[in-house]
């Protein structure tokens, strides 16, 4: 019998609620724990996480088996009661890809927009989801679907495919289908919008001052249209909309979430925070608070990129809160069953080694068209 929220001891349905990262290459003891203890929910990987050769030459099916995505595998077996798991990653393309080379290194949102093609689009995801799934990675957080309507802006600038709301709304559905087609969950962020900041959320809370007509007429265009197009995951944007919520950022307010997002867009998916470790959220709370605010707001994933002591210091907030009834037992089983059955709808892919080895060193046709891109681009990294 596949396992559900009422057949999970509370412990471990809290811990579907998290999304975690660590710093390195090895996996820490307490990382082991939340998996085969804690019931936790799924792990983000970034590049600094990944431990392969960058030369091909170097590559045999026992250095992947042995590869930071082997040893998550194994471990994603021994998760209580084989409940299933989340392996996520940022692979927008760009400045934000988290796989090294020799994976494809794929070109930007903003230059893809620039030859304004789905098609094209489709094909990069196509190409990108079948890299991820080799992996073993079943969750991609992208595509960005923020309009740039801001030159300044400091942290979204070529990850957004345009300042045309119309253009990253059709390529964005695009990457989206393409991408869920193949396997792999899509997740549409920053919602409501962070195109039009000109502070960075990693560093300090951003607010944008516009009211609900004019969300509705730019920044919720691409949200909108990506629900429609059955995108399962959104992530929050760490950003204060006055006008929305004078008191919390997007990732904790309730009338955004819950009535933005879900009532208003008709989102019934997986809502996931952006990473509550950022300074636009640490900065005016802990992460006690943060992750129940935003659970509170609606969230059902709450990410936490490296931090061990946040990690436990939110998931105890939370236990805690179920525990003494200020979280009820239904909102908790409520975000439980639609992660759950996210997990279900996208299982994580099969664990070939040799069809790896196989794979990255056969895909000189995917590469070529790839090089001829990125020739119109200068490479960044975040």
């Amino acid at each position: 019998m596949k396992p559900d929220t009422v057949d999970l001891p509370l412990a471990q349905q809290v811990g579907q609620l998290f999304m975690l990262g660590f710093a390195g290459t090895e996996i820490p003891a307490e990382i082991e724990t939340w998996i085969t203890h804690r019931g936790l929910g799924g792990i983000i990987l970034f590049r600094s996480n990944i431990d392969l050769p960058e030369s091909v030459d170097h590559w045999s099916a026992s250095a992947w088996e042995s590869s930071i995505f082997g040893r998550l595998h194994r471990l994603a077996t021994c998760t209580p009661r084989s409940i299933p798991f989340l392996m996520a990653i940022d692979q927008e393309g760009g400045q934000v890809s988290r796989l090294p080379p020799p994976f494809t290194q794929f070109p930007s949102p903003a230059l893809l927009g620039q030859r304004r093609s789905t098609a094209l689009v489709r094909r990069i995801a196509h190409m990108m989801a079948r890299e991820l799934r080799v992996a073993g990675i079943n969750m991609n957080l992208a595509p960005v679907l923020d309009v740039n309507t801001n030159p300044e802006n400091p942290v979204i600038g070529s990850r957004s495919f345009s300042p045309d709301p119309s253009l990253v709304s059709s390529l964005g559905v695009a990457f989206i289908k393409a991408l869920q087609g193949q396997g792999v969950i899509a997740t549409a962020k920053h919602f409501p919008g962070h195109g039009d900041t000109s502070l960075d959320s990693h560093l300090t809370l951003p607010v944008v001052p516009h009211d609900r007509e004019r969300l509705s007429r730019v920044e919720l265009v691409p949200f909108s249209a990506a629900i429609r197009a059955g995108v399962e995951s959104v992530m929050t944007a760490h950003v204060l909309y006055p006008q929305l919520d004078p008191l919390f950022p997007a990732t904790l307010s309730r009338s955004i979430l819950e009535g933005l997002l879900r009532e208003g867009c008709g989102f019934g998916g997986v809502i996931i925070t952006d990473d509550l470790s950022m300074q636009a959220i640490t900065k005016h709370y802990s992460l006690g608070e943060a992750a129940l605010l935003a659970f509170q707001a609606g969230a059902d994933l709450l990410l936490i990129s490296r931090d061990s002591e946040q990690q436990w210091e939110a998931y105890q907030a939370i236990l805690t809160a179920v525990q003494q009834g200020k979280i009820s037992l239904a909102r908790l089983s409520q975000s439980v069953r639609r992660v759950l059955a996210l997990k279900r709808r996208f299982p994580l892919p099969p664990f070939s080694p040799q069809r790896l080895v196989e794979f990255v060193t056969t895909q000189q046709a995917d590469q070529a068209l790839i090089a001829e891109i990125l020739q119109q681009e200068p490479q960044e990294r975040l």
